[in-house]
């Protein structure tokens, strides 16, 4: 199974211009690990059909 999913974005902003940064835990990518699904990530709003029609 594939699912998309939206990042968590963080802000750095003593390391500008490369202080947003767009991450997942650990944690919860071991979860759907176990599960046996494919996390899509999704760090824009561009092409959202495409990304709709890769996933499950």
């Amino acid at each position: 199974m594939i699912l998309a999913i939206i990042e968590r974005i963080e802000n750095i902003k003593e390391e500008t211009p490369f202080n947003n940064r767009y991450y997942l835990t650990e944690h919860y990518k071991n979860i759907f690990d176990e599960l046996d699904v494919l996390l899509f990530p999704i760090v824009s709003d561009k092409n959202l059909e495409t990304v709709c029609n890769i996933c499950d």
